[in-house]
């Protein structure tokens, strides 16, 4: 916190070190790309797709890595704007066998510039669904997006790709690559016969390759991740490691941090923290989770979600009529909860089960008070609200109340939060090497 405190005096003071910054970011790109070229004993393995990106990353680098070298995008630094694909580039080292790496697009010609870059060997395409709405008007304009990487592919070159969304399906038309489909769909070589994920359980399935079936114990939460896990057994199978090994591999890895993560407080009550990602699609999910959730209590704790044309006042409406189906009590943080608010009580929700706060730090008061062993708090929400210091504020004070932030960061690592990452957090709080 020290240190970021003195950098920003610094840039004050003196424009040319933020000049020299801007200098540097210019440079990462073209540096990476004479790199990439550099690095032609490495396997560039590309991960896009609408969800389930960063989970899919660490599922793939997890089996490579029980067997080669193996370099992956750092957390969730993703995207071209930012240059997380060009700083991964430049973290791999020649004698890495494989590098696994996150591609996001925010605006249209992100991904050509991307494939420029990373020339990938692999690509996996997970789904495409409806995001950055403010840039991409229709699915069809994402689809035509994303697929710009797996139309760069060559005939030595591979694509997984999910069977079930047929926006990728058709991907599979864009070259003479190879090509393997996972899903639930009868012509996929990597199929799920079968899932259940039921708090407090977690995820298992049923997966069906090569006239065998196989049973697959997780420690993640909602079978929405099933399409990351057959997209990272069957790359990892691709890339020499055996389905047993890959299958042993995917069943330690523990959920990402804000990636329907459990987490146990001190007090016994346990929060899933889901809020980085808040567009529509990935709240869906989330109700999904909490409507066959088991606990004595169930709290839903959210702001507002993205990536809908919904006013704002219909979207609090809307989250308050699903909101009232799924949990016991209901907590709407910002200026518009009160629009959520009574839609729940409308919805038969008593005064008593619902609370609205215009700020972060009073509904996390509220929670310090409320919560008890035995009880389940889902906390949802658009990554600009930065739920996550309701969670953080339930471990030690936190000191930052804006409203909005358009920093793309997790608040555990934010030098603004009050507090910083130490031992006594560990398992709670993600430790300051997590780019996320």
């Amino acid at each position: 916190m020290l240190v970021d405190g003195i950098k920003k005096i610094l840039r004050l003071r003196y424009p040319c070190i933020r000049l020299w910054e801007n200098i540097v970011s210019c440079l990462r790109y073209p540096c990476a790309y004479v790199w990439r070229t550099l690095l032609f004993r490495t396997t560039i393995i590309a991960i896009s797709g609408s969800t389930g990106k960063t989970t899919t990353k660490e599922l793939l680098a997890t089996i490579l890595s029980s067997k080669f070298p193996t370099a992956k995008t750092s957390g969730t630094w993703n995207a071209y704007r930012f240059g997380g694909v060009a700083g991964t580039i430049l973290s791999v080292r020649p004698w890495h066998r494989f590098a696994v790496i996150e591609t996001a697009v925010g605006a249209p010609g992100d991904m050509k510039r991307l494939v420029r870059l990373l020339r990938p060997d692999v690509v996996i395409m997970l789904s495409v669904k409806r995001c950055h709405s403010n840039t991409f008007k229709t699915v069809e304009n994402i689809a035509q997006e994303k697929s710009e990487i797996v139309r760069s592919l060559k005939s030595k070159n591979y694509a997984v790709l999910n069977g079930d969304d047929p926006h990728v399906l058709a991907m599979r038309d864009l070259g003479d690559f190879g090509t393997c489909l996972f899903g639930s769909s009868e012509n996929a070589e990597y199929r799920v016969t079968a899932c259940t994920s039921q708090w407090p359980g977690r995820l298992e399935l049923q997966l069906f390759h090569c006239g065998k079936s196989y049973r697959i114990q997780t420690a993640l939460l909602g079978t929405h991740w099933v399409d990351a896990i057959l997209a990272a057994l069957a790359t990892g199978v691709y890339c020499g490691v055996s389905l047993e090994e890959s299958i042993r591999a995917i069943e330690a890895v523990q959920p990402f941090w804000a990636r329907m993560q459990p987490v146990v407080l001190p007090n016994g009550a346990t929060i899933i923290r889901d809020e980085w990602n808040g567009s529509i699609t990935t709240f869906e999910v989330a109700f999904s989770v909490m409507e066959q959730a088991m606990a004595e209590r169930k709290f839903f704790v959210t702001s507002d979600f993205s990536d809908s044309s919904l006013s704002p006042r219909d979207r609090g409406r809307r989250l308050g009529r699903k909101v009232s189906s799924l949990a016991d009590w209901a907590v709407f943080v910002g200026e518009r909860s009160r629009y959520a608010s009574r839609a729940a009580i409308q919805e038969g929700m008593s005064s008593e089960q619902v609370h609205s706060f215009l700020t972060v730090a009073d509904a996390a008061s509220f929670l310090q008070n409320e919560l008890r062993a035995g009880d389940l708090v889902l906390l949802k929400g658009r990554t600009s609200d930065h739920l996550s210091r309701i969670f953080l504020a339930q471990l030690h004070e936190v000191t930052c109340n804006v409203d909005t932030c358009s920093r793309q960061i997790l608040c555990d690592r934010c030098a603004l939060l009050g507090f910083q990452w130490n031992a006594k957090f560990e398992g709670l709080m993600a430790p300051p090497h997590i780019y996320v």
